[in-house]
């Protein structure tokens, strides 16, 4: 059965708060850890419903942790819909890996992606570091050809690791265009070119 009641206290820094059920009673203990929308961060007075749980010292805690309102709704799209790039690239690295061991693709083409995908991640890793310090930055063009250059799926995790060019929208749907094309002509190949496993 699911609780309901508002958040009256917030350490954000620490990451952990209370919440006091709609019925009264001692508030309960919450930390980030245990709300479901990654899209938001708890505030005081966000209505919330939980699940009460025991920690290991038998005292009560809220877990599975939801936000009630209509900002909370709308963060849960949000981070529905901010979770489909990375959905698309395991979807690809797996349909690449299944095709290679199926014998339709072949594994230089997987290497070649698992190479320059290292080389991007290390790049892009690079210019955050160069950005923090304030030194000469790697071309957005270098980024964008590795991408193209079938390096897009190590560009894509060090976007989420590095929290780098994530923000920029030009830069965004400039990397999403190389995507786009490399898939195109990944596909191109595999169906009437040189894999022609579509024509068999």
């Amino acid at each position: 059965m699911r609780e309901k009641g508002n958040v009256v206290r917030w350490d954000d820094e620490r990451g952990f708060g209370f919440i006091e059920g709609t019925d009264g009673g001692e508030p309960v203990f919450m930390r980030i850890n245990a709300v479901t929308q990654r899209g938001r961060r708890p505030q005081v007075g966000d209505r919330v419903s939980y699940r009460l749980s025991q920690d290991a010292k038998g005292r009560l805690r809220a877990d599975n942790i939801r936000y009630a309102d209509r900002q909370g709704k709308l963060a849960s799209i949000k981070a529905t819909i901010g979770a489909l790039p990375d959905i698309f690239g395991v979807l690809f690295v797996v349909l690449l890996v299944g095709l290679a061991a199926w014998g339709r693709v072949p594994w230089v083409v997987v290497i070649a992606y698992a190479a320059v995908s290292v080389i991007a991640f290390f790049t892009y890793g690079l210019d955050k570091r160069f950005a923090r310090k304030e030194k000469r930055r790697i071309a957005e063009s270098t980024l964008l050809l590795l991408g193209l250059l079938c390096g897009w799926p190590g560009a894509l995790v060090a976007q989420r690791v590095f929290r780098h060019k994530t923000s920029k929208r030009s830069f965004q749907i400039s990397f999403w265009v190389m995507v786009v094309v490399n898939v195109a002509i990944f596909g191109y190949f595999a169906g009437i070119g040189n894999f022609g496993f579509l024509s068999q």
